[in-house]
């Protein structure tokens, strides 16, 4: 008796909250959630851009014509927010300029008095950077017999 008495109550209280109407208001709440994520950020030297002798790299060129060295190096920026990436010449020739480029860009930027920057967006990015050597006034490369050594320091912006 008491199980059909328990199957009855459950059948009428079934029955009548199917029967609510859709044009009635159901309660709701917004909750406003604010979440702070931190910034990361990654630096990889894959390849450094390191000349060890300027003159090892030329010697098949005219050594009074600029010379551009294809993938002279290689970094790896990961990063959750917009990014800044310092390129610091710490070797500086006197008989020529530098210039580095990222290797699928067309605008140089000198390095041949210290620093440069390469801006970013958020994500995982490869970056690969050509050099080009260009000798000053008569000078000519083969002459210089150097180094370019370069350091690398990732900025959030």
């Amino acid at each position: 008796m008491n199980k059909k008495l328990v199957v009855v109550i459950l059948t009428v209280l079934l029955l009548l909250s199917l029967n609510v109407k859709a044009s009635e208001k159901i309660v709701s709440k917004t909750v406003k959630v604010i979440a702070y994520i931190p910034v990361f950020q990654e630096m990889e030297v894959v390849k450094p851009i390191y000349i060890k002798n300027i003159n090892d790299e030329v010697k098949d060129e005219s050594l009074s014509e600029p010379v551009i060295i294809r993938q002279a190096g290689k970094i790896r920026v990961k990063s959750n927010s917009s990014w800044s990436l310092e390129l610091t010449n710490v070797t500086l020739p006197e008989n020529c300029e530098i210039k580095i480029k990222e290797s699928e860009s067309s605008v140089w930027k000198d390095v041949s008095r210290g620093v440069t920057n390469i801006s970013g967006e958020n994500g995982d990015h490869l970056l690969s950077f050509d050099l080009k050597l260009v000798p000053n006034g008569n000078d000519n490369l083969s002459s210089a017999n150097k180094s370019i050594n370069f350091n690398y320091t990732l900025v959030q912006i």
